[in-house]
């Protein structure tokens, strides 16, 4: 192979590589917008200290083999792909951003060069519409031996080739100008100050002012004289770019001007999937579909260009979705042929529909999410009608989350999900559409077939596997015409499941409560005997207070529930002998307002809930959670708080023995004013005590 074709192969505008040794610092070969790209993200990622920061990300990538990855970049996202090789770091970057790019902006405002000469080997250049130089950074100087003062503003270009091929290059050059176009990799002798050759690699773009006015070319130029002066450094920097050619993850294709494959590489084959001996035999354009065939047209009236298309296996029915890049090449201004460069994006299109997939359904249950559920209700077919639209609701789901936790509380919802699945006949779908709602379609239903399915996924959620009630409520809705709007048919159904719902919901929350008391006291017998004790005393001061039934009743319940809280308490601290740490005594502190939203999300329950929130306030205001103080604390909770003391302290515990009740009467009178209401310390004292 050629070495220009090689060269015009790996080095279009958007396409950028490097190859290194394992020592992470000796490069072998890299193009231009490698190092445009490692400038911006050292300069991104704030490590102008560290040089190297660049390759140590690249390195780092190859040792986790990780051989894909995209970097995100300011105004720019660029592909990174990796070569499996065990000897060398072979990089591919490619610019997924838009096709073409003035990789000038990537460059710092001010000094906008510094650091970007490669490794002293490279000067970057400037110059105006007329070819004479505008800028040369600092590194001019030791390659062609001028100070960049003798040359600004004083020399073109064109001043420093040799004579030999100087009106070649210069005319090339300006036809180049006029086209506006990037040009990469170009080979070209200058003479040194000395009078030296200097064989130096070039490329380049047009520079355009902030008004779209084309005002000159910027690039730069990297010296090659050794390679060139050795046959044998000249050989292997053939070799070099050859090992890029063959390792690059695009597939790259020479053709001549009448579309017969000149040169391909491995990644081409394994693309189109032909053998080499078929592919030898046939033309370029038997691969392209309609879109490509017309691109390529255009690419042999000498146009670049890039395009999304197909590319066919002539010999199969296999379809390639790809890009193509369509890069033109002349000799001696005339068109050759051309140079394909093609991403496979077969995989890209496969990773975007499983993401699509994914945006699609609900993580927790896998059944299909709101965003699926309103996308999907526009897709209704009038030979779908009539459909009936069913809504289910699980009962009591915040008592569930608030007592067991939102672990128990996730599988419940799984476990509905699973349920209503399992009766999902194909087309049909199971949509997540609130945190404890599903919804589902029937098409071509009646009322009778809704009504017989809601019956049949009762029955099973019957055999539930959990120790309390699992009770979800159901509604439904029919949509006979299309142009029904479809926020009214949810309405219908929402309103049914909801005169379900108080009628199913009361039972079902009453009964779950009854579950949480039931496995609190299977924890600690303690808390047991605590609590009816506590709600015994209770009562008979409400009795003494002369405030009615009701009020009685309500204290009652309020004393037999107003350690509720404790349920997500572990049993070996509810049950601990020793004095209990700062953060145990914090988990306890927490127990009321776990309480309260236990019994705040049963509507029967929900005036005991503020009572039990506030059972450990103190009359001073010291207490907790709030800091309520005297008549601010409810009256039911200041009768409970000193039932409650008193029977703790009457109560032998692991760790101290039970006061007497003359103690624990002295205790009562301490605190009145302070820790407790004093009419109910003597309500309690004088009456329920003496009487008792």
């Amino acid at each position: 192979m050629e070495p220009h074709i090689l060269l015009d192969l790996v080095s279009h505008v958007d396409f950028g590589y490097a190859v290194y040794n394992k020592t992470e610092e000796i490069w072998i070969a890299k193009n231009p917008m490698f190092d445009l790209i490692k400038k911006k993200y050292e300069e991104e990622n704030l490590s102008k200290n560290k040089p190297n920061m660049f390759l140590s990300f690249l390195f780092a990538l190859k040792r986790d083999k990780i051989y894909e990855r995209f970097l995100y970049l300011k105004n720019q996202i660029i592909k990174i792909q990796l070569a499996d090789d065990p000897n060398l770091l072979f990089v591919y970057l490619y610019d997924v951003t838009k096709p073409y790019l003035d990789y000038s902006l990537l460059l710092p405002d001010q000094k906008k060069y510094e650091g970007f000469s490669l490794h002293n080997f490279s000067f970057v250049w400037e110059f105006d519409t007329n070819g004479k130089y505008t800028y040369v950074d600092e590194y001019f100087t030791p390659i062609l031996g001028y100070l960049p003062d003798e040359v600004v503003g004083k020399f073109h270009f064109y001043d420093f080739l040799s004579d030999e091929i100087r009106d070649d290059i210069k005319n090339i050059a300006f036809d180049t100008f006029e086209k506006h176009e990037s040009f990469g990799n170009i080979i070209n002798k200058k003479i040194s100050k000395t009078g030296h050759p200097i064989w130096l690699l070039t490329s380049g773009m047009p520079v355009f002012d902030k008004e779209g006015i084309y005002i000159g070319y910027r690039g730069i130029d990297t010296d090659i004289t050794k390679w060139i002066e050795s046959e044998e450094k000249s050989n292997s920097y053939h070799q070099k770019y050859l090992t890029v050619f063959k390792h690059s993850p695009l597939g790259m294709v020479q053709y001549d001007l009448n579309g017969k494959l000149v040169v391909y590489n491995d990644k081409f084959l394994e693309i189109i999937d032909i053998k080499k001996r078929l592919i030898e035999e046939m033309n370029i354009k038997s691969l392209f579909g309609s879109q490509l065939l017309n691109v390529f047209e255009e690419s042999q009236k000498g146009i670049a260009n890039r395009s999304k298309g197909t590319l066919y296996n002539p010999f199969s029915d296999n379809k390639i979705p790809v890009v193509v890049d369509f890069l033109p090449q002349f000799e001696n201004k005339f068109l050759t042929g051309g140079i394909l460069i093609i991403e496979d994006l077969r995989s890209e299109l496969k990773k975007e529909k499983e993401m699509k997939k994914i945006l699609r359904i609900d993580y927790l249950t896998n059944t299909y999410n709101r965003r699926s559920f309103d996308e999907d209700v526009l897709e209704f077919k009038e030979s779908d009608l009539p459909i009936y639209f069913i809504l289910a609701d699980i009962n009591g789901i915040r008592v569930y989350n608030e007592s067991f936790g939102f672990e128990v509380g996730d599988k419940i919802i799984t476990y509905v999900a699973g349920v209503l699945k399992k009766f999902m006949k194909h087309p049909m779908k199971v949509y997540r559409v609130g945190g404890d709602e599903f919804g589902f379609f029937i098409k071509n239903a009646e009322l009778d077939d809704a009504e017989e399915l809601i019956e049949l996924i009762k029955k099973e959620l019957n055999n539930h596997p959990f120790e309390f009630d699992i009770h979800v409520s159901f509604g439904y809705a029919d949509i006979e015409k299309l142009n029904k709007p479809f926020p009214e048919v949810f309405m219908h159904a929402e309103k049914m499941l909801f005169s379900q719902k108080v009628y199913d919901g009361s039972s079902v929350s009453l009964r779950t409560v009854d579950v949480i008391m039931a496995t609190l006291f299977e924890k600690s017998k303690r808390e047991l005997n605590h609590s009816r004790r506590v709600s015994s005393m209770s009562y008979h001061i409400a009795k003494h207070l002369n405030l009615g039934a009701t009020f009685e009743e309500k204290v009652k319940l309020s004393g037999l529930l107003h350690d509720i809280g404790k349920i997500n308490i572990d049993s070996n601290i509810l049950n601990k002998a020793d004095d209990l740490t700062e953060e145990e005594w914090k988990i306890i502190k927490e127990h009321p307002r776990t309480g309260y939203m236990i019994l705040n999300a049963v509507e029967e329950y929900r005036d005991v809930a503020n009572i039990v929130l506030s059972h450990h306030e103190r009359y001073d205001g010291t207490g907790y959670p709030r800091g309520l103080a005297g008549s601010y604390i409810p009256l039911e909770a200041r009768v409970v708080s000193v039932a409650d003391a008193y029977d703790a302290m009457t109560q032998d515990r692991t760790y101290r023995k039970a006061l007497s009740t003359e103690d624990a009467i002295l205790e009562l009178r301490r605190g009145k004013g302070k820790q407790f209401d004093p009419r109910i310390v003597e309500v309690f004292i004088t009456k329920v005590l003496k009487k008792s």
